[in-house]
């Protein structure tokens, strides 16, 4: 999978790693998708995405790190990729290459 079959990413993380995802995301014109917990609702890399959901509670236990959670607004918003972001405990790699291999 190269970047150009991309047109729209989730990124499964927050703050200034999500934020620097979304700017290369926007050079090479992939829409992005941002995720929340309720302690970063007003986050930067909530406002810089072009689209955001909320996921959960501030544990990243009950949001960030919850795969069910990610993958349904990956579902929903139809994104072709899911970026973990820097820290790779987010989401194994496997449920990446699964979700965007049923895409």
């Amino acid at each position: 999978m190269s970047y150009r079959d991309l047109s729209k990413v989730l990124i499964a993380n927050r703050g200034e790693i999500a934020c620097r995802v979304i700017r290369t995301c926007r050079k090479l014109g992939i829409e992005t998708v941002a995720v929340f917990s309720d302690a970063d609702r007003h986050a930067m890399h909530v406002k810089q995405a072009d689209e955001a959901f909320h996921i959960g509670p501030p544990p990243a236990a009950e949001s960030y790190l919850d795969m069910h959670r990610i993958l349904d607004v990956a579902a929903r918003t139809g994104t072709s990729g899911i970026h973990p972001g820097e820290n790779r405990r987010c989401l194994p790699t496997r449920t990446f290459m699964i979700h965007a291999r049923t895409r």
